[in-house]
């Protein structure tokens, strides 16, 4: 996986994030 900034590389940071976020909330709702 190179470390450049390629075209594709924004749809799957944006992935990456969203997955992020919805294992936080659930890790969040879990707790609270």
């Amino acid at each position: 996986m190179p470390t450049q900034t390629l075209p594709a590389s924004k749809p799957v940071l944006a992935l990456l994030n969203a997955a992020i976020i919805l294992i936080l909330y659930g890790g969040l709702g879990f707790i609270g």
